[in-house]
């Protein structure tokens, strides 16, 4: 069964010293330092609005698609991942 308290074990964690509170979930994840691995990438016609594509073509699955999105700012992908647009892939070591 799942409880209110179990969401929370699963979730990220992130103390916002601004608001003195801890905050739970994907939108407050705390993006790593900048690493030698990451991969500066345009993004190409056929990848435009697909996060998943960038994640299956760099990290072999298109699960990460979500990675590629908090690192590069991006909320809403449908407008905003578009051809031409410079991106980093960040080393999913980073995150491992």
């Amino acid at each position: 069964m799942i409880t209110k308290e179990s969401i929370y074990n699963f979730s990220n964690k992130f103390y916002d010293e601004k608001e003195k509170k801890t905050k739970y979930g994907i939108a407050f994840y705390k993006i790593p330092e900048e690493s030698f691995d990451d991969v500066f990438y345009v993004i190409q016609k056929e990848e435009e609005f697909r996060p998943d594509l960038l994640s299956e073509k760099f990290y072999g699955s298109p699960f990460y698609d979500w990675l590629i999105c908090i690192n590069n700012g991006i909320k809403d992908p449908l407008k905003e991942l578009t051809k031409g647009k410079r991106i980093v892939i960040p080393d999913i070591n980073n995150y491992l």
